[in-house]
């Protein structure tokens, strides 16, 4: 009889003994797509908890839909500043109102080391982040990084994120 789950804490406790099952020692290299990454989140999380650093890099592609219009509006260096304050990795008030328009028309990778200037280390460690390999541009969108038209560039992508970390 087919069983469902019906909690995101019973379903990484599913992947964590599944993965174990097959590989019982690390290190690991996990990724997930879509709601996978959110299990794929939750499972580094758990694994990580039980023997530090076991995971040593995470993937996630992903676009939240809920946010996916707003990122769009707002820029992704504005994107990204609301999301780290979202998440708590910067406090709102750390960025001065006046360099926000320096900080809009910043390349991305100057956006990234202001906010890793500005983390705190300690949320980073909570949320399982590290200040390198934040954020891979692949081609296509949500709905096509994966298909035929972009798979390639994709994993070209991807081989050299676990390369390098």
């Amino acid at each position: 009889m087919l069983s469902y789950l019906f909690r995101i804490p019973e379903a990484v406790d599913t992947y964590v003994a599944a993965i174990r099952r097959l590989q019982p020692w690390g290190p690991y290299v996990l990724a997930g797509y879509s709601y996978g990454s959110m299990l794929a989140f939750g499972t580094t999380k758990k694994m990580n908890k039980s023997e530090k650093n076991v995971v040593q890099f995470l993937g996630i592609f992903d676009l939240p839909p809920h946010i996916k219009t707003l990122m769009r509006q707002l820029g992704w260096n504005m994107a990204l500043l609301q999301l780290v304050q979202f998440l708590g990795i910067i406090a709102e008030d750390s960025v001065d109102p006046a360099d926000i328009l320096s900080y809009r028309n910043a390349s991305r990778s100057d956006a990234i080391s202001r906010v890793l200037g500005l983390a705190d280390n300690s949320r980073m460690e909570v949320l399982g982040l590290s200040s390198h390999g934040l954020s891979h541009e692949v081609q296509g969108g949500y709905y096509t990084m994966l298909g035929q038209d972009h798979v390639s560039s994709f994993s070209d992508k991807l081989r050299a994120a676990l390369r390098d970390n």
